[in-house]
């Protein structure tokens, strides 16, 4: 049977740390997960303590921690190796979430979700706990392009470019208008966003979409000042509020994590970021930002980045020149100091305390924390 398989680490790779009386975390070099066939990895995605990929065979892989059921196996068991999901060979998009819940999309545009569900993050009432195979998200009524899933609540941009949510509103991170606090498994659209849009992606307790018109706009919690809005509140809202950009600038990407969240601008290989720094990672200086600013700080200050991933308290890019890897902030698990020094990688994704890029060759790699096999 077609199956991914991890090779043996080598050992000057590995240390053992205790976190907490009779938990051990092993924190990993870098990790070469191979498949012994020609299909390769086209998505991956890093959650708090899983990781799940789409081969270019369409067959959907995830690996990790179990316990709510968000390996989609069918069970809890955790999972050291990566596991199929099922036998589906149609499935392009994985989003694999900050608190045991995962989403993936089909090529026939529809959304399947599973795992922790006691906010009705899955689109499952939430009076069931754990969701532990692909459940398809039935309520939604519209094809999908895309989806994100955060802590407690779960997004999608629809085929037609529209923004649904729902899940956990603690702060209003659904952006819809149901009463902050209540929480929903239906799917709604996202209330005051004109336009269209390409991607949304959501972190702890906000989320952040980026419209067609190269436009980006966040909603929910700005206690760390995560929505960008410049107002220097700390309040919740529902309601989206414009991230503050220069006039002119074109937004090319947007990268949400838990509490921080970054902008790439057209043309430039220039990121701006903002939100929570309390490891110093994004500038030198300890606080809350509040609108995006550039990197004061090595080794992000100054480089032309391809693309960047957010985990909690630290943060990896691609650069521009060869595709090489470069992290910075809390590297507790090793997470910083045990990125690849290889270049000409295509992807990165960071998870909480772990990190994964595919390769040239499409091979996955990943390093960082390792408790539960992530």
């Amino acid at each position: 049977m077609f199956f991914l398989r991890c090779l043996a680490l080598l050992a000057l790779l590995v240390s053992v740390t205790i976190v907490r009386p009779g938990v051990v975390v092993a924190e990993l070099g870098e990790t070469r997960l191979d498949n012994p066939r020609a299909s390769d990895a086209t998505k991956v995605s890093a959650g708090l303590n899983h990781t799940c990929a789409v081969l270019s065979d369409g067959s959907l892989w995830c690996w990790g921690s179990n316990s709510e059921g968000q390996l989609g196996l069918g069970n809890t068991t955790d999972q050291s190796s990566p596991a199929r999901v099922g036998s589906a060979t149609n499935w392009r998009y994985v989003s694999a979430g900050n608190n045991s819940s995962t989403c993936a999309v089909n090529t026939s545009n529809e959304v399947f979700c599973w795992g922790f569900n006691a906010s009705g993050q899955t689109g499952v009432i939430k009076t069931t706990t754990q969701v532990t195979s692909p459940t398809k998200v039935a309520a939604l009524g519209t094809t999908v392009q895309s989806v994100s899933v955060g802590s407690t609540s779960t997004c999608i941009v629809t085929t037609s470019g529209g923004v649904w949510c729902w899940g956990g509103n603690d702060y209003g991170q659904i952006g819809t208008a149901i009463t902050i606090g209540q929480s929903t498994h239906t799917p709604t659209a996202v209330q005051n966003l004109a336009g269209t849009y390409s991607m949304v992606a959501v972190g702890t307790d906000g989320a952040c979409a980026l419209s067609t018109a190269k436009a980006a706009f966040c909603w929910g919690s700005d206690l760390w000042g995560q929505r960008g809005d410049g107002s220097g509140q700390t309040s919740s809202s529902s309601s989206p509020s414009a991230v503050v950009v220069n006039a002119g600038e074109s937004v090319t990407a947007l990268i949400v994590g838990a509490q921080s969240n970054c902008l790439m601008f057209e043309n430039s290989g220039a990121i701006r970021c903002w939100g929570q720094n309390t490891s110093e990672y994004l500038r030198t200086t300890i606080g809350n930002i509040h609108s995006p600013v550039a990197s004061d700080k090595a080794p992000f200050s100054g480089v032309s980045v391809k693309a960047i991933s957010i985990g909690l308290d630290f943060a990896c890019i691609l650069k521009n020149a060869d595709g090489g890897v470069v992290c910075g902030g809390k590297t507790d698990r090793n997470q910083v100091s045990n990125a690849p020094t290889s270049t000409g990688h295509l992807v990165v994704v960071t998870g909480s305390s772990h990190a994964c890029v595919i390769r040239s060759d499409r091979r996955l790699s990943c390093w960082g924390a390792n408790a539960d096999g992530r």
